[in-house]
């Protein structure tokens, strides 16, 4: 067998990117709502990385994968309107990495075009003054 599906299994092949979209490594406050949820129900957070799919944050306690967040990204330029984003992956930071709590990804699911445009720029504009990342 052949192709991207190989050199997943390989630990020596270069690593295949397969995200939609560029993302970028930033810290951004977020005010974050876990809907349907009794406890911690609201807490601010700062954004890992951000791209026009999704978003990686630093969070209290490990998320479930599909819990659904509302949050506002507040963007140098402007806040993005409130949009929803659905947990894909959540782990405790590794206590090598001298961090505390957990980081959670999670992609867009509801965002106004206006607020992926935001995003998209953001983005655009950091990628350029970074070009590494």
């Amino acid at each position: 067998m052949t192709g991207a599906a190989d050199t997943d299994r390989d630990p020596e092949s270069p690593r295949v990117e397969r995200r939609r979209y560029r993302r970028v490594d930033v810290e951004i406050a977020a005010p974050v709502e876990r809907t349907g949820i009794q406890g911690l129900a609201r807490f601010t957070t700062l954004t890992l990385n951000l791209s026009e799919g999704g978003v990686m944050m630093r969070v209290p306690a490990q998320l479930a994968i599909g819990e659904e967040l509302r949050l506002v990204l507040h963007l140098p330029s402007a806040a993005t309107p409130p949009c929803t984003a659905r947990v894909v992956r959540s782990e405790w930071f590794p206590p090598e990495e001298g961090k505390s709590g957990a980081w959670a990804a999670a992609e867009f699911v509801d965002l106004s075009e206006a607020g992926r445009a935001e995003i998209a720029a953001f983005v655009a504009s950091r990628l350029q003054d970074h070009p590494t990342e």
